[in-house]
């Protein structure tokens, strides 16, 4: 527990409310009747490598979603992707603000968010491309303020310690400062939403608003 409790340390993956969800299912799980649930399915964890392409339906709508790598070493594919974009997902996790990076224990995950979302919105090809921005993970970002202050990784921080809200409400400005500072307000909207990815009933009420 003492372990684990310094895994942003070592870019240890945040899965304690996955394993906790699991433990607490395992009769469930082991019964030879049973079918995976919507729950259980959003409770695995796969890390994006390289590009992979999914088509799928959503009401009326047919989309071609491509899911990039977002580690620094598959970044360098993401320019055979520009081409015909109609929208951009981008996603962060709050909970990375205290995280180092798997492949430099050196860097932090939220200012390397931060130095992507950057260079994103200075992209010529994107310009016009409207953006749908998640602040996702915030059921661990509520969890984990608690014991680890904002302020010691982001100084200029003002919020009290412990202070979800807060601490939301800052990411939300430092992101949206950085679009506004490459013009990219002035070009296309940027819509930004706060989630939890196994919070299923919440994400189909903001896929909906994607819709629209």
């Amino acid at each position: 527990e003492q372990a684990y409790s310094r895994g942003n340390e070592a870019a240890l993956p945040e899965k304690r409310a996955s394993l906790s969800y699991f433990f607490f299912s395992l009769d469930r799980l082991f019964d030879p009747s049973h079918h995976p649930t919507e729950q259980d399915i959003a409770q695995c964890r796969a890390r994006t490598i390289g590009i992979t392409e999914t088509t799928f339906h959503l009401k009326d709508h047919e989309m071609f979603m491509v899911d990039v790598g977002g580690q620094k070493s598959e970044r360098r594919k993401w320019i055979h992707c520009y081409q015909d974009v109609t929208s951009i997902l981008f996603l962060v996790s709050l909970s990375g603000y205290d995280q180092c990076l798997a492949e430099d224990r050196d860097a932090n995950q939220m200012q390397d968010a931060m130095t992507v979302w950057d260079s994103i919105c200075h992209l010529q090809w994107l310009k016009q491309t409207s953006t749908i921005f998640f602040l996702n993970m915030d059921d661990l970002f509520q969890t984990k303020t608690i014991n680890s202050d904002i302020k010691n990784f982001f100084p200029d921080y003002e919020g009290e310690p412990g202070d979800a809200k807060a601490g939301r409400e800052y990411f939300r400005r430092r992101f949206t400062r950085l679009a506004h500072k490459a013009g990219r307000s002035k070009e296309r909207e940027i819509y930004i939403h706060v989630t939890t990815a196994t919070d299923t009933e919440m994400l189909r009420v903001v896929m909906a608003a994607v819709e629209g």
